[in-house]
């Protein structure tokens, strides 16, 4: 599956072009790859209405030339490439050049004296917004990715026995993903067991399942350079009146969720579908965090799903939708779905059951 940069370059230029930019330098890794396909630990991309250059060491520098095609023209970086811009940039005036929020301060303060006299101007939302939208070539590597998951989690499902450590169950999750030849996993998986599961973010550790555990699985695997993510919640051997309830209403609300989406809706409206339904079934305190994010080169990227988000829901994003209500020292229940937004609705791209499983 290729990838069209020469469009993704058109397209940054016309968003360049509508906010008044001469110019954009990337540095952020994920905006590299997005750009040009580049992979590598280091790189600046610098992208001008009329020339795009890719600067890179001698670690990279021979890779990147076979790779770019006629897409960037491709500098070794001499030193550390500052004064190959003051050069490039003292001929060409005091101009607007965009660059992302995120890099680390010290990087800021090198890059605006390097391209002196020009202004650099915060454009991060540029980036952002052009990911968010999903080209078909990005959706095939996302759903794969999202087959895989869901392989894993059927497969790890029979791990689960009394005796076995979270730390067991993450190992073999991390097994499977490379025995199925994803590059990695999106991110550590959490695999959290009784009063673990009460931590949204629980850290993996020796704790051992027990009994009338719950336990909560959430991963996701990168193919192609694109990330997939799912979370379902199990029960080892048996399963307590109150946690049928609270399954069962953070199924509902997160089936009001999915219900919601659609384009053209805002991220906030779907958020508070599924709050909403959670708030009114007594249970408003324990679901603090969003109902979703965006999915792609990144785990957790445009759009936000939640109460205070901007976002406005387009055809072609991936997002996750994920309730949960956690109960400190008792238990924790998450549903995770990734979905993509169409005209219609949501199509899934999660297919493990979300049914209540009690496994013996």
């Amino acid at each position: 599956m290729k990838m069209n940069y020469s469009q993704r370059l058109y397209r940054i230029r016309e968003s360049m072009k509508q906010n008044g930019l001469d110019g954009m330098i990337l540095m952020d890794r994920a905006n590299a790859f997005y750009a040009s396909g580049f992979r590598g630990t280091y790189s600046l991309i610098l992208i001008m209405h009329d020339i795009a250059l890719f600067m890179t060491d001698s670690r990279y520098f021979e890779a990147a030339q076979k790779r770019m095609g006629s897409h960037f023209e491709v500098v070794r970086q001499k030193n550390d490439g500052k004064g190959q811009l003051k050069c490039f940039f003292g001929v060409r005036g005091k101009l607007h050049i965009g660059f992302e929020p995120g890099i680390p301060y010290e990087k800021y303060r090198w890059l605006k004296e390097a391209i002196s006299p020009a202004r650099l101007v915060d454009a991060g939302y540029i980036l952002k917004k052009i990911r968010c939208q999903k080209e078909p070539e990005e959706l095939k590597f996302i759903t794969r990715a999202a087959s895989v998951a869901d392989r894993c989690f059927k497969a790890i499902c029979r791990e689960i026995k009394s005796g076995v450590t979270e730390r067991d169950l993450a190992l073999g999750i991390r097994r499977f993903f490379d025995d199925a030849g994803a590059e990695s996993e999106s991110f550590p998986a959490i695999v959290a067991s009784g009063a673990n599961a009460a931590i949204p973010h629980h850290q993996v550790g020796r704790r051992k399942f027990r009994k009338g555990d719950c336990v909560l699985v959430d991963l996701g695997c990168r193919i192609g350079g694109y990330c997939s993510d799912m979370t379902r919640t199990v029960f080892l051997d048996d399963v307590k009146t109150r946690e049928k309830e609270i399954y069962g209403i953070v199924r509902e609300a997160q089936e009001l969720g999915l219900h919601a989406v659609k384009s053209g809706i805002s991220a906030r409206q779907v958020d508070q579908a599924v709050r909403q339904y959670i708030h009114e079934s007594g249970y408003g305190d324990f679901f603090g965090h969003n109902t979703g994010h965006g999915v792609g080169i990144e785990i957790h990227e445009s759009p936000v799903v939640g109460p205070r988000s901007d976002d406005v829901l387009e055809e072609g994003m991936v997002i996750t939708i994920e309730p949960g209500i956690y109960i400190p020292g008792k238990l924790g229940v998450r549903i995770e779905d990734l979905l993509l937004v169409t005209k219609e609705g949501a199509k899934i791209l999660s297919q493990t059951p979300k049914k209540l499983e009690v496994i013996s």
